[in-house]
């Protein structure tokens, strides 16, 4: 587990660590409890800063600013002379340096300190979480299908949307049941014009007024959860990899009555 940032932010790199290590273990724990061998991941890298404007340039292809890891927790500690830029989704080759396309999924994880997003030490592990799942499951669907631009935003965050309630539910990655009651209590109270019609697109996931987000991510969610309930754990997260049982037609009919 790497969290790196630049060196003015040693004390947020710090911070941080403990609560991305919390969400490391969660993730990965659950996917090699129920699905051992369908993401081969060793790790992830974080990126965190206090400022708006180094956040943003870790999202650039271009220069970026030079990084150090932290080594609160037992985290990894090295300097990093530069960018991570070869390792975002917009370079999918061997351009990317092997350890960190195996560390941190081929996708950049770069988060805003709890305090500056109004959140608590907990939520920021949920959304740790939920940006750790999106980073193992995005090269894996490249992987899966034979061009990654087709795959949908709804797939994705999906079950990015669906790992992080059952983080919320329950911090056991490995408990008797898993509990899927938030995303059914969030179908439940959607509009009935999201209950017909296609997935949604990254412009609903991600435009929009905050409620309509909330409600399309729920929408998401719930192909996922419909799988769960018919298929099991196993097939649900198989699926997100090869998107094929969430095309089933009674998915639509499940959403309009998730009884």
């Amino acid at each position: 587990m790497e969290v790196i940032g630049p060196p003015g932010d040693s004390g947020l790199v710090s911070q941080t660590l403990p609560l991305a290590e919390t969400a490391a273990a969660y993730d990965l724990t659950l996917i090699r409890h129920v699905n051992p061998h369908d993401i081969d991941q060793a790790g992830f890298v974080v990126f965190v800063s206090g400022s708006a404007s180094d956040r943003n340039r870790w999202f650039e292809s271009g220069p970026q600013p030079k990084e150090q890891t932290g080594d609160a927790g037992g985290g990894v500690t090295h300097l990093l002379n530069g960018p991570v830029a070869d390792c975002g989704l917009d370079n999918m080759t061997s351009a990317c340096g092997q350890d960190y396309s195996r560390a941190s999924g081929s996708a950049r994880i770069v988060i805003t300190p709890y305090q500056q997003a109004g959140e608590t030490p907990q939520q920021e592990t949920s959304v740790l979480v939920r940006d750790m799942i999106q980073a193992m499951y995005i090269p894996a669907q490249y992987v899966g299908l034979a061009n990654g631009s087709n795959v949908p935003a709804w797939a994705n965050e999906g079950i990015a949307r669906v790992i992080a309630d059952l983080y919320q539910a329950d911090g056991n990655p490995a408990p008797a049941s898993y509990d899927f009651g938030q995303v059914i209590t969030a179908v439940r109270a959607l509009p009935s014009s999201y209950r017909h019609g296609p997935l949604p697109d990254a412009r609903q996931l991600h435009g929009g007024t905050t409620a309509s987000r909330a409600d399309w991510d729920a929408v998401a969610a719930s192909v996922y959860t419909y799988i769960e309930e018919k298929y099991g754990m196993s097939k649900m997260l198989a699926s997100a990899v090869l998107l094929g049982l969430a095309t089933d037609s009674g998915w639509r009919k499940w959403l309009q009555d998730p009884s």
